[in-house]
């Protein structure tokens, strides 16, 4: 695979620099490569792994109350038998017969209508990088009874962007507002499945319905990885029937959609009762539904700081905390890997090693010529043999990386006054402890 060339300009400027050959796009196996590339790996890493630049931080908001993860349980709620929309975890219909009902003495949630919605109310977000999980189990009807009807049936799970309950932009439809929508069928005599992309309507595989062990369960998921854009990220679906499995995997997702999950606007999980023919029944008996990247959960670890958050996977430096209105926090400890808060939600800043290749249009010049001069000092006694060039290269390394530096501590204003917010003395009592 060829060099990428932002990666060749920076590789090349620095062999320039120790007197050494200039490297073609395909030269990839060249002793001389071997040593560049090494120099280069070793250079983002020190460079942007010890040093907090512009270029390589990022925030991000940890959120636990995010999306939903339920087995309609009387612990969870699930107490009575009635419409699930009036429980506050789910929104839909609350009027017309045939809602989704819970049923406490299966601990499900189940409907014999035709075409009925219902949507979690807890929006997930999602930053490039980060992967949001929609895994539920459901059946078409208990037991053998599904198999020995010769009915139909029709079933959709969706990821979707729509607003809070009823949704008049443009209407309740799934499909006009901006989603991810696999549809399931009961077919050929209740005794194939299917599995279809609402998006192109193609039908993704066909599988045997299995009912061996006299439960009908399916379990339905889908899986999308947030990327940089919405062209770049991906997701993949999959139908699990007794020992049966359909899968498949797509690239690229709605714009409306991403746009959603990347500007903390969120989207919800929607199921939805097809036509039904032969058969009276359909019930759902777990969903869950989160950012698996960022979603907190409960811990006893500490009394004081009972929400437990996985770290970004792009994590690198602690900088600092805020509480959702921005403020410094202080609610918070590290321990076990983990981050530990007393609130529910938490604005992280941290630094990260980033890739260079996918991202160098942004990359500053006093960076692009920093990141040369590291690997530049690094490889010159082996490619050039002259200790002289190496101490002369090292020596503009680190004039480079002081002024590299300085310029990041003048980005910020030229003056401002002294409040909570910026007070490095409050700061410090904050994130170290009394004074």
């Amino acid at each position: 695979m060829p060099t990428e060339a932002k990666k060749l300009d920076i590789l090349n400027s620095a062999l320039r620099m120790v007197g050494s050959y200039h490297l073609e796009s395909t030269d990839t196996t060249s002793t001389t490569y071997e040593i560049a590339d090494s120099a280069y790996s070793q250079a983002v890493t020190e460079l942007f792994g010890d040093n907090i630049f512009n270029y390589n931080t990022k925030r991000v908001k940890l959120r636990a109350v995010q999306g939903i993860e339920t087995s309609f349980t009387d612990e969870q709620g699930y107490t009575s038998t009635g419409n699930a929309a009036d429980n506050p975890d789910w929104e839909g219909n609350t009027i017309l017969p045939d809602q989704w009902t819970v049923s406490p003495s299966t601990d499900t949630i189940t409907t014999v209508g035709n075409y009925k919605n219902l949507r979690n109310t807890s929006t997930v977000t999602g930053y490039p990088g980060q992967i949001i999980k929609f895994e539920h189990v459901f059946d078409f009807g208990p037991g053998t009874r599904v198999a020995s009807t010769g009915g139909k049936r029709a079933y959709m799970f969706s990821i979707t962007e729509m607003d809070q309950y009823p949704d008049t932009n443009p209407d309740e439809n799934v499909l006009s507002n901006p989603n991810i929508t696999m549809m399931i069928k009961l077919v050929s005599s209740g005794s194939s499945l299917q599995l279809i992309n609402k998006a192109t309507n193609n039908v993704l595989g066909t599988m045997p319905f299995s009912v061996a062990d006299d439960s009908g369960l399916m379990t339905g998921t889908i899986e999308l990885v947030v990327g940089d854009t919405a062209a770049t990220s991906s997701y993949s679906v999959s139908l699990v029937a007794g020992t049966d499995s359909i899968a498949a995997g797509f690239q690229g997702v709605p714009d409306n959609l991403y746009n959603a999950i990347i500007r903390n606007i969120g989207v919800k999980a929607n199921v939805q009762s097809g036509a039904a023919d032969g058969i009276t029944a359909i019930s759902v008996h777990s969903v869950f539904f989160k950012n698996t990247t960022t979603a907190a959960a409960i811990s006893t670890d500490f009394k004081n700081y009972p929400y437990q958050f996985t770290l970004p996977a792009d994590y690198n430096v602690f900088i600092k905390a805020e509480d959702e209105d921005d403020r410094p926090a202080t609610n918070y400890v590290f321990s076990n890997g983990f981050l530990y808060c007393s609130s529910p939600v938490l604005n992280v800043t941290y630094t990260f090693v980033p890739v260079i290749e996918t991202s160098a249009t942004t990359l500053p010049a006093f960076l692009s010529r920093l990141l040369t001069l590291h690997m530049a000092q690094n490889m010159a006694i082996e490619l050039s043999g002259s200790e002289n060039r190496h101490e002369i290269l090292h020596k503009q390394y680190v004039l480079a990386l002081r002024r590299a530096r300085t310029l990041e501590g003048r980005q910020g204003p030229a003056q401002q006054y002294i409040d909570s917010g910026n007070s490095s003395f409050i700061s410090a009592h904050q994130n170290y402890g009394k004074v």
